[in-house]
């Protein structure tokens, strides 16, 4: 015989599964909940790992289906999930989220989880957002990362071309950079302007860098169709696939 208590247990349990009440997470659901968590428990290291990642398979990509390369040059592939892993993984990731969102701009993470009304009301997250949207494409695109992308291109393509020092590589990259800044600014702006207004005003801040690296990957292959090889070298990707937040054309 049942007694009271545990009667009442077991008929609330089983009314529970017959109105399609919550149950424990079968082990498929309890392993997709646990790799979905992922990049909220481990933020810095799935930034880095992803933009590498996609670094890499962006060379790939365009070595195999843009440039049409018979054998695949693995070090050049390399270099870009190194640039990826370094640079666009974990040096942005400490400048925009440790330094500008944790920091400068402390209101940026929970401005972004707002509703809509809300945030149209929060004049100061507004601002904020704007701020972040600026310091990417004022500061970091133009001063940092263009410059940096142009000397990385002029390491690989030339590099192994060209006998010149160190200093004569930066040199020739940054008069490559100064003839094209203009340009390559305004192409940067008309990508990113709107796609960092959705990242830094929508996406909470561990899943920022992944997004635009995602955007990246895109635009990278758009370049790669719109500018085609360089002279006898083979084209690389776009600054979009070593750089989440820049790109520039040649």
């Amino acid at each position: 015989m049942i007694a009271p208590r545990a009667g009442k247990a077991v008929r609330r349990q089983g009314r529970r599964w017959m109105c399609g009440g919550r149950k424990a997470a079968g082990p498929p659901e309890s392993m997709l909940r646990r790799i979905s968590s992922v990049p909220k428990r481990y933020p810095f290291g799935f930034a880095c790992f992803f933009t590498s990642f996609k670094s890499f398979m962006a060379d790939v990509f365009v070595q195999k289906f843009m440039e049409d390369k018979k054998e695949w040059n693995v070090s050049r592939s390399m270099v870009f999930g190194t640039f990826g892993f370094l640079y666009q993984g974990a040096f942005q990731y400490v400048v925009y989220i440790h330094l500008v969102a944790g920091r400068l701009l402390p209101n940026a993470a929970s401005y972004a989880a707002l509703p809509l009304r809300a945030k149209l009301r929060d004049r100061r997250g507004g601002l904020e957002l704007l701020a972040q949207v600026g310091i990417a494409n004022l500061i970091m695109d133009p001063m940092l990362c263009l410059p940096t992308y142009y000397i990385t291109k002029e390491a690989i393509l030339e590099g192994g071309v060209r006998d010149q020092t160190p200093k004569e590589l930066v040199a020739n990259a940054l008069n490559s950079y100064r003839s094209n800044c203009v340009q390559d600014v305004l192409t940067s702006w008309k990508i990113w302007v709107p796609a960092q207004l959705i990242n830094f005003g929508l996406m909470p801040l561990h899943l920022r860098v992944p997004f635009i690296s995602v955007v990246s990957f895109g635009y990278c292959v758009v370049l790669s169709v719109m500018r085609g090889p360089r002279r006898e070298l083979p084209s690389i990707p776009s600054p979009a696939a070593m750089n989440p937040l820049a790109t520039a054309k040649e």
